[in-house]
């Protein structure tokens, strides 16, 4: 898979493999109590409900447990025997998954998007080939039309790479917004469309956790392992020399309905069988910089500034080193004393800049039309039961006004000097996002939301622990007048609603 604006962006061809995960899913079944055959249970109504536009209720586990129908795995099992570890096939042989699979994207659909939209060379469709070694770019200029496109399949073998189409297509924005909630972090998609004989990649990996879906046609596919230490990669690699690569650990082919899961740093590269008119298969990638590193590197710097005005061992100079320079692998035993105490020092504030780049930049709630996401019903009172109307959606986050400040550049200096230090909650929201922008922008986005005093913390977290039955308002742990401007205040972004009887 080639890279993103914004994130990097069978029935089964080798015998022995399906084998061995056919007596594994079956030593697997055996082994499991009713609760995890409850599990498989939901999986199964999953795949029935997923795609029906008459159900609204469709959650973000429904989503989760309909990717690894077939594979006999919960959850739990698929995340400790698979996730960044080793790659899944599933190959499934149904007609129900592969018409619903067709849903998503086809030929067709590409055409009809193409026909409707300006869509562009590049910034929306790239188009390429990977013949001898070699990988082509066939991209034009402007606003692609259907000639360019039905020309470029017939007389080039353009593989066509369509960037972030749930932008444009409906049901993968409904997907791709529901794994944003399940795994709380961005969640891109691109569609691939092979000609039959062709291939439009060279091998290579990705930084990305990577499901593939396949929707039409077939794809061959093979899968290299890299050398341990160089496993969960942070950045993408350059097209690789197949000569390099030595045998594939797995070779095979995916089929309508079939779906695949590899860990990033996967080495791989596929191909459309001869007999195949075209495939198509869409990747839904996710876990791009969400690693313990990443935090790290974001959380640190404000983190030890916080400690060194706590700790008195954090201000102590170093060693004086008698005019040579500092050998700190002298100091490992204090270095490891001193790391200690920053990790005392960590709690749940320190994921706050990653967790406000999510939400500036995740999806918007699925909805048919703008209204759907503004105020509804009527407007609360101190007598009305009131609830959220999109929790999976909202974040709250503590932050003092020397770290509002350092999050924007419009805070005026003298009100600074006033109110530094004083404490304040953050109710963030994605209800304002551009839906045509996600994974598009490499720009710095400030998430939306309302601005409250630390006090109103138990009640925020009140609401948003009281779930779809709602909680009465003048239970909230508030002065009254102050829920009720709060309240009000949710109201009118969307937020919240009354629980009608």
């Amino acid at each position: 898979m080639a890279e993103n604006k914004r994130q990097r962006k069978s029935k089964s061809g080798n015998k022995e493999d399906v084998k061995e995960m056919a007596t594994k899913r079956k030593q697997g079944r055996k082994r499991r109590g009713k609760d995890d055959d409850k599990d498989d249970s939901e999986m199964i109504t999953s795949k029935r409900c997923l795609f029906d536009e008459s159900l609204s209720d469709t959650t973000s586990e429904d989503v989760f447990r309909f990717l690894l129908v077939g594979s006999n795995l919960t959850p739990s099992e698929f995340f400790a025997d698979y996730w960044e570890k080793k790659p899944l096939i599933i190959s499934r042989q149904d007609p129900d998954i592969s018409n619903q699979y067709s849903q998503l994207f086809s030929l067709d659909i590409l055409k009809r998007l193409v026909t409707e939209n300006n869509l562009k060379f590049v910034q929306d469709l790239s188009f390429c080939r990977y013949v001898n070694g070699n990988r082509e770019n066939l991209n034009n200029k402007g606003v692609i039309k259907i000639k360019n496109l039905e020309k470029l399949i017939a007389k080039k073998s353009a593989t066509i790479q369509f960037h972030q189409p749930q932008r444009f297509q409906d049901k993968l924005w409904k997907i791709c917004c529901l794994l944003e909630c399940y795994f709380q972090c961005l969640v891109g998609s691109n569609v691939y469309i092979t000609p039959g004989g062709s291939q439009g990649l060279a091998p290579h990996y990705d930084d990305v956790e990577v499901f593939i879906l396949q929707l039409e046609g077939e794809k061959h596919w093979r899968l290299y392992e890299l050398p341990v230490e160089d496993r969960l990669p942070q950045d993408y690699s350059r097209d690789l020399d197949p000569a390099t690569l030595g045998k594939p650990m797995h070779d095979f082919v995916l089929k309508a309905g079939d779906l695949m899961y590899f860990p990033r740093g996967t080495i791989h590269q596929a191909d459309t069988p001869e007999h195949c008119p075209h495939s198509t298969h869409i990747t839904i990638s996710t876990y791009q910089h969400n690693t313990w590193g990443d935090l790290f590197k974001q959380s640190l710097p404000s983190l030890v500034d916080q400690m060194m005005s706590q700790r008195r061992e954090l201000r102590t100079g170093l060693p004086i080193a008698l005019g040579q320079p500092l050998d700190v692998s002298n100091h490992k035993d204090h270095i490891r004393f001193l790391l200690d105490m920053l990790a005392d020092g960590f709690n749940n504030s320190a994921m706050q800049n990653m967790q406000m780049d999510f939400v500036a930049n995740r999806l918007p709630p699925y909805h048919s039309t703008p209204e759907e996401l503004q105020s509804a019903g009527p407007i609360p009172t101190m007598k009305d039961n009131v609830k959220l109307r999109f929790p999976d959606f909202m974040s709250i986050i503590e932050m003092t006004d020397e770290e509002e400040e350092e999050e924007s550049e419009d805070v005026e200096e003298e009100e600074n000097e006033e109110e530094d230090g004083t404490k304040y909650v953050y109710l963030y929201h994605c209800l304002q996002n551009d839906r045509h922008q996600h994974m598009m922008s490499a720009d710095d986005c400030q998430p939306t939301g309302l601005k409250f005093g630390h006090d109103h913390l138990v009640a925020l977290k009140q609401l948003n622990h009281a779930g779809k039955m709602g909680i009465a308002a003048k239970s909230l742990k508030l002065g009254q007048s102050e829920s009720l401007s709060m309240l009000v205040s949710m109201w009118s972004e969307g937020l919240l609603q009354v629980v009608q009887d």
